[in-house]
């Protein structure tokens, strides 16, 4: 940032720099050093429903998703489907609570399916798509070829399926008289001569096409059962890359026009298909000119996870109840057995309702920091209540094992640094967190603020254009108004490559038919948007701005030779100066930006490209927010200690000379 303060006379350094060599405290709370053998089930992210004995127990049920869902599959038309949703929100999860988690074709009435369902039990074949069975890495390539003997096996299971249930026999010539009804030309063959026998034409059909022969068969089989549904199932195809998951999408497409091909024959059964995919994917593949013949135009969106608070409960509970049984979760192991049960429960019992003062207070924030993949989060949780010494009340007394809610100061910035933090006594690029920098370290000062001038830029286009993915060029042509050409053509990359490793954007390449090269889309992802909002209503995270961004060279930071302690623990009067002065150089670098917009750009233009916000001002509300509940101030200006209020001064001096 720049140095806008005349009266300062410390030096910026890159924190990477100032703490060679040093180690971070580490933490230890109380609530790891009572439960430890239990966080890692009754938090674990990695859950899979393959594995897990205990998924229907435990899952959480998200009734607005299961109810459109319900009536989309119950409805007696058919229909393509798309459940949309951040990366681990929960799609896979819902969709295997309700079809089942078995990579296995299988026969299923609706009433089995969505229990409560009204009126006969309709029923259903049920053929699953799961890919991340298939060892696909993540954004690799299918060839065709490997989609093709995907849809082949799953379609040769769902058939002898049925022919196993309904004990469904068929000849060459059954088959030849089927299909010669509705598609003809499947088993004509000019080279077999002018009257091939039946049986050489499917012989040949069944050399020539493996997948048409297949499906040919999975239809017979349909037409002489009493089955009344299919429905094709297509999961976790965000392992591809985007020209794979179009082809699959497009292939199961086929193969569901296929099954809806009958002819002069009375079709049977609805065929039904649905897939999962995230939001930005599915306006991608739905406007593709490969697939937008197929009406698609449907989706069911999760617009948020599963409380995270309640999916804890839910763990907790189904421990508790097994443990009272005398046995322990599959997922426990030996850690399950436990001496002293009732000891176990006191302590249980304060445990659940701290997780539930940590989890449901916070977790809208912690959803939407983790851009709603609740694995993640639940990784995250799991290091805040470990090292829950960042929001322990003094009083809590070292070495005892009495575990009391009382003792524990649910502050919401005590609860955010544990969150961010864990173990850490400072936030730097080594730490492993879920918080990006959105100031984005760098010793190049031109390009400071470029990473909240891109979100600036993906929010007015997400929020007036209702634009979901974003061409690159769209974002590098509109940072050329507050930047120089020569900047943004030497640092933009950069930038990019950090937003994308933090999760701040996705980028997916797209290749449109008869297009030599791929276009490049930015997908604004909701991690930063949700950051930027929570910085207008508290200043903690300015603290972890500020270690990540410089430090000052003796200064109150340096408690100790060779040890630094970061922002976070400081005295409050500490912290808060250092926060107000990293405010100020926030707005000196704004308002170095506005000066060259007004000398050579057209500030009208950038008011439509960017919006009207500006970004040291909300950092100002932030703070003084902060202020008002640490002192109990019904003013944020009254009754500060001296050294706070001139530093806040000297920031609200700052912020006022930013202007346009």
């Amino acid at each position: 940032m720049h140095r806008m303060n005349p009266l300062s006379d410390k030096r910026r350094y890159r924190l990477s720099d100032r703490l060679s060599g040093t180690l971070p405290a580490k933490f230890e709370g109380l609530l790891d050093r009572r439960f430890y053998p239990y966080f890692d089930y009754l938090l674990d992210s990695q859950h899979s429903p393959e594995e897990q004995s205990d998924f229907y127990e435990v899952y959480v049920n998200n009734p607005e998703i299961e109810e459109k869902l319900r009536r989309r599959v119950s409805s007696p038309t058919t229909h393509i489907t798309a459940l949309t949703g951040a990366r681990g929100i929960g799609k896979s999860t819902t969709l295997r609570y309700f079809f089942g988690v078995s990579t296995q074709p299988k026969l299923k009435s609706l009433k089995e399916i969505f229990p409560g369902q009204t009126g006969r039990g309709v029923k259903t074949v049920i053929v699953p798509f799961y890919l991340d069975t298939y060892g696909v890495p993540e954004g690799g390539k299918l060839s065709d070829a490997k989609i093709r003997s995907i849809l082949t096996s799953q379609i040769q299971a769902a058939a002898e399926l049925i022919y196993r249930t309904y004990n469904v026999e068929v000849s060459d010539e059954e088959l030849f008289d089927f299909i010669n009804t509705h598609k003809s030309q499947l088993v004509t063959f000019p080279e077999l001569g002018l009257k091939p026998t039946p049986r050489a034409r499917i012989e040949r059909f069944r050399s020539a096409d493996v997948y048409a022969y297949t499906t040919e068969l999975l239809k017979f089989g349909l037409h002489n059962s009493d089955i009344e549904r299919v429905i094709l199932i297509v999961d976790d195809i965000e392992s591809c890359s985007f020209e794979s998951q179009k082809n699959i999408v497009k292939g199961i497409m086929r193969l569901r026009d296929c099954l809806k091909n009958f002819g002069d024959l009375p079709r049977t059964y609805v065929p039904d298909y649905i897939f999962t995919c995230r939001p930005a994917t599915f306006n991608l593949l739905k406007s593709h000119p490969e697939v937008d013949g197929y009406s698609i135009g449907h989706s069911i969106n999760f617009n948020k996870p599963a409380s995270i608070a309640e999916v804890v409960s839910r763990r907790f509970d189904y421990a508790k109840k097994v443990l009272g049984e005398g046995r322990a979760p599959n997922a426990m192991g030996t850690l399950g057995n436990v001496k002293n049960l009732e000891t176990w429960r006191e302590a249980y019992r304060a445990f659940e309702a701290i997780i539930n003062s940590v989890a449901s207070v916070n977790e809208a924030f912690i959803a939407n920091l983790c851009n709603h993949d609740l694995r993640r989060a639940l990784i995250d949780l799991q290091g805040a209540l470990r090292n829950s010494r960042w929001y322990e009340r003094e009083t809590h007394s070292q070495g005892a094992f009495k575990i009391t809610e009382d003792k524990y100061n649910f502050s919401t910035a005590g609860i955010i640094r544990a969150f961010v933090l864990r173990e850490n006594e400072y936030y730097s690029e080594e730490v492993d967190t879920v918080l990006p920098n959105l100031f984005f370290n760098h010793e190049r000062d031109e390009i400071d603020l470029m990473v909240l001038h891109i979100l600036k830029f993906c929010f007015e286009q997400t929020r007036s254009k209702r634009i979901t993915a974003i061409p690159l060029s769209r974002i590098s042509d509109a940072l050329k108004i507050p930047y120089r050409v020569e900047v943004v053509k030497n640092h933009f990359d950069e930038v990019l490559d950090y937003m994308i490793s933090t999760e701040i954007v996705r980028q997916e390449m797209v290749k449109m038919p008869g297009d030599r090269t791929r276009m490049r889309y930015i997908i604004p992802m909701n991690k930063g948007f949700a950051l930027w909002r929570a910085c207008r209503s508290t200043s903690v995270f300015l603290e972890f701005f500020r270690d990540n961004t410089f430090m000052f060279h003796n200064s109150v930071g340096t408690f100790q030779k060779g040890r630094t302690i970061g922002t976070s623990r400081l005295d409050s009067e500490h912290k808060f100066i250092f926060t107000a002065e990293f405010i100020s150089e926030v707005a000196g670098s704004e308002s170095k930006i506005y000066r060259f917009i007004n000398k050579y750009r057209d500030m009208q233009k950038y008011r439509e490209v960017f919006g009207t916000r500006f970004i040291s001002r909300p950092l100002l509300w932030g703070f003084r927010d902060s202020l008002r509940r640490h002192y109990g101030l019904a003013r944020y200006n009254s009754d500060l200690p001296t050294d706070v209020k001139i530093a806040l001064s000297r920031a609200e001096r700052d912020v006022s000379r930013v202007k346009r």
